[in-house]
């Protein structure tokens, strides 16, 4: 149920999101199509995760040979789905920020960052692909040709330090610029409080991390849920504070 209601709350601020920028502002911009990206793989992660409860996740130990196999075979595209939801999310807001700090010397920066945020969920991508080769050795139940604890765990530390360095960095991007907009000090604290949010995000990433390192994966799939829901909300409320504050000025909006 946590999966459902997970999914449904980021839709509800997505959806309102879009419709705000559609109805009240000058339309949706490329961080709008990117966070639905994003919804789009959590959705998918949700179909991925449901039929893995249907055959046996939440107790294994009953689960037969054959759904067993499925269970390691799921958790091959879900891992995926997984980063790349989580890495939209991050790329839509440095494009956020980027469109804020237009003209500015801060536009270096989100290049950079842009560059690395591509680099590191390339590395991922293809290290949760090729970690273990031939790639059927991650779902084989022969004691001979399981994959080697070595390589599982350089895949989970990597996730683990891209994910969360990438959390804590694009947390930070923004504060100097937010305390630079033509707005009350009190206003500037409040914009600069929404973004801080995202260390939910982190506290949620580490979380997880415990969960995956325990190989507790039933666990590991909700809270992967729930991650990734707070980071969709999370990307939306810098909106959604225009909708319910109004712009203080035109430096100040979004």
């Amino acid at each position: 149920v946590s999966w459902y209601i997970c999914t449904a709350a980021a839709l509800v601020f997505l959806a309102t999101r879009l419709w705000y920028r559609v109805t009240k502002m000058t339309g949706l911009q490329a961080d709008d199509y990117l966070i639905s990206a994003a919804f789009g793989c959590m959705v998918i992660d949700l179909a991925i995760q449901h039929r893995m409860w249907d055959i046996g996740m939440a107790d294994t130990g009953s689960a037969s040979h054959h759904h067993l196999v499925q269970l390691m075979l799921f958790i091959y595209p879900g891992s995926i789905f997984y980063v790349t939801s989580l890495w939209l999310v991050k790329v839509a807001l440095v494009v956020f920020y980027k469109r804020l700090a237009d003209r500015t010397y801060l536009q270096k920066i989100y290049n950079v960052t842009l560059a690395w945020l591509a680099i590191s969920w390339i590395i991922l991508f293809f290290d949760i692909i090729f970690y273990c080769w031939p790639v059927d050795r991650k779902w084989t139940t022969d004691p001979s040709r399981t994959c080697p604890e070595s390589a599982s765990r350089i895949n989970y530390w990597l996730t683990i330090t891209f994910n969360i360095s990438s959390d804590v960095l694009i947390i930070f991007l923004p504060i100097t610029m937010v305390f630079r907009l033509h707005l009350p000090v009190r206003q500037k604290f409040g914009v600069a409080g929404v973004f801080c949010l995202g260390f939910i995000v982190v506290i949620t990433s580490i979380i997880r991390a415990v969960y995956s390192y325990r190989n507790e994966t039933m666990l590991t799939c909700t809270v992967s849920m729930v991650e990734t829901a707070i980071a969709i909300i999370a990307t939306c409320l810098p909106t959604l504070r225009t909708l319910f504050l109004g712009h203080t000025s035109r430096r100040g909006s979004y």
